[in-house]
């Protein structure tokens, strides 16, 4: 009888300590939330909007962004940081709310209108039916936050073409750096910072296209 007795009360301890096993892990796993980023548009004053409506004159220009190409690593929803050695770290818990490359072309095409004053800005795969004044293409070679000392670095080729023209009228390669803002967490920081750049490069590429119009 007491060895019965003494296997009931194993048995339901047993049962127990799973039992609290089960729910240690549940708690725990609930504690683990997926955050979503996306990419922002540079925020120009309004003022300072109106100001270059007012310079520009004569008919708007337009540009599509023709292509946007991402390193293979990139094009994953998990945000990527840049760790010693070549090594790579995907965040599972800190994730892209969608497509990182159609991000990408939204908010250049964004960046382009308010930058270059036009509504008359298109993204692929949706060309107007009548060609852009000039298209855009650009080729990302890396475009993350480095482990160590916490900066983002964003290196890209970029190549400005006119209407139907296979040769460009410009190609540059260009690198842009930054450093995420201390006051923000960590992903925030580095997801604003990306913003940033991609808004700097969207001003040089926007520059190229005035420059250019101004000398036809």
């Amino acid at each position: 009888m007491k060895i019965c007795y003494r296997s009931r009360m194993l048995v339901v301890l047993g049962s127990f300590l799973a039992g609290g096993f089960l729910f240690s892990g549940c708690v725990s796993g609930r504690a683990h939330v997926t955050h979503f980023f996306t990419m922002d548009a540079l925020a120009i004053p309004q003022q300072e909007t109106a100001s270059r409506k007012d310079a520009s004159s004569g008919k708007p220009i337009s540009v599509g962004v023709a292509a946007i190409r991402l390193p293979q690593y990139l094009e994953r929803p998990q945000i990527v940081t840049r760790g010693s050695g070549n090594r790579l770290y995907l965040s599972e818990f800190n994730q892209w709310g969608g497509n990182l490359q159609k991000d990408l072309m939204r908010t250049m095409a964004l960046n382009f209108s308010l930058l270059l004053s036009t509504p008359q800005v298109s993204i692929t795969p949706y060309p107007p039916p009548i060609p852009p004044d000039y298209r855009v293409e650009v080729e990302v070679m890396r475009f993350e936050k480095e482990e160590e000392g916490g900066e983002v670095t964003l290196l890209a080729q970029w190549r400005l073409l006119e209407k139907e023209e296979k040769e460009a009228v410009a190609t540059q390669m260009t690198t842009l750096r930054g450093m995420p803002p201390k006051s923000a967490g960590e992903y925030e920081g580095t997801v604003a910072t990306m913003s940033r750049l991609w808004g700097e490069l969207s001003t040089l590429i926007a520059e190229a296209i005035k420059k250019n119009a101004r000398g036809r």
